[in-house]
């Protein structure tokens, strides 16, 4: 099941999260109303989402905000970030008392460094190659290449061709 969300703002930052910390979906929290992603690749990096489960925003109260700190006290994590579009005051309040949980809202962005946002920016691009095109370009004149492929030119004049020839493979 993918995470659908009714927010430009929520969909945008989760986005960027799954890429700088190396999170994936893994299930919705029906108690607390929550996405949860968890982290892959060695990462320790939890991340919970305020959102309905058909995509609506959802709103962090100081219950839902207590219960997931409970959860998690005791349990061996570098940071948990936990996202709403909405918080109650209170809510704010004691998230900012625990020590590694940081809350993220439209009024309050993460503290992200230009070599953070330029490595996202270099592997979503990469991804897109890998999915669009099939391979990652190896010199500039092949990532020349691989721009026009991304932006339809050369896959538009190659779309008579067979895929083979279409990706640059001999038949």
């Amino acid at each position: 099941m993918a995470l659908k969300v009714n927010s430009d703002w929520l969909d945008t930052e989760v986005k960027l999260v799954k890429t700088l910390h190396g999170v994936r979906f893994s299930g919705y929290d029906e108690e607390n109303c929550t996405a949860d992603f968890e982290p892959i690749n060695g990462e320790d990096t939890i991340v919970k989402v305020f959102v309905e489960k058909d995509g609506r925003v959802g709103k962090a109260d100081l219950e839902s905000v207590k219960q997931i700190v409970s959860d998690y006290d005791g349990v061996d994590y570098g940071e948990i970030i936990i996202m709403a579009e909405r918080y109650t005051p209170s809510a704010v309040d004691y998230v900012n008392g625990q020590d590694s949980f940081t809350i993220v809202t439209p009024s309050t962005k993460m503290n992200l460094g230009v070599v953070e946002l330029l490595s996202a920016i270099q592997s979503l691009t990469l991804k897109l190659c890998v999915h669009r095109c099939g391979k990652v370009p190896k010199t500039e004149d092949r990532i020349r290449e691989r721009q026009a492929c991304v932006s339809g030119q050369v896959y538009k004049r190659q779309r008579g061709l067979p895929r083979r020839e279409r990706l640059g493979q001999a038949a």
